[in-house]
């Protein structure tokens, strides 16, 4: 069975301009996904207002909810998929990302991109999404600290699994927006995804207590 699955970008103002170029060429180019099954939403704008960034369909929010940023306005505007696969705008898809991103378990409310649900990524059924809208809307206008500690809830919350075997893979250091800082590279197989992950010290420390 085709599941209608669309992709949400979360990114704020501020970094908006250095990570999405990124992310968005690997979508569109690398992976062939049309700029319409693609949304991108910006927290952190004094008024709303909606646009197009880098031939994507961008909203403009006056909030900023960090990872929840784009699920947020999906429940505020109540736009319609299947599913929603959520990524953080430090994401980086390899070519099989489309492919593998599309094997979807009609059974599963929720599927990670991480056994242990870190980055409150993947893809999120309308239904769990329309269930659970009280405690994503909690989440608006979160600060970091409640945005990190709301990762794995939603393995909780929903009928949950996630690909493959969930394995997230450290491939060193590097600084992919030459902006001066060093980042993680870490690389989810099931997805072929990469994640650029700055906060990197605080994720190692969780993952080796519970990997």
């Amino acid at each position: 069975m085709q599941h209608d699955l669309r992709y949400v970008i979360s990114t704020h103002l501020r970094y908006q301009a250095i990570t999405l170029p990124r992310i968005v060429e690997s979508l569109t180019q690398v992976c062939g996904i049309p700029s319409d099954r693609i949304l991108v939403v910006s927290g952190g704008y004094s008024r709303a207002y909606d646009a197009e960034f880098y031939g994507i369909e961008t909203h403009c929010v006056e909030h900023n909810s960090f990872d929840h940023t784009g699920l947020i306005d999906v429940i505020d505007r109540s736009i319609r998929a299947d599913y929603w696969f959520a990524l953080h705008d430090t994401c980086e898809a390899g070519p099989q990302f489309s492919n593998l991103s599309n094997k979807l378990d009609s059974e599963m409310e929720y599927i990670s991109v991480s056994k242990a649900g870190w980055f409150n990524m993947g893809a999120f059924s309308h239904d769990f999404l329309m269930l659970e809208s009280d405690y994503v809307l909690s989440l608006r206008n979160c600060d970091k600290v409640r945005a990190m500690f709301s990762e794995r809830v939603y393995l909780r919350l929903a009928s949950a699994g996630c690909y493959g075997s969930g394995e997230i893979k450290g491939l060193g250091f590097f600084d992919p927006y030459r902006t001066g800082t060093q980042r993680s590279h870490l690389y989810m197989p099931d997805l072929d995804l990469h994640k650029y992950q700055a906060n990197w010290q605080a994720l190692a420390s969780n993952l080796a207590l519970d990997p």
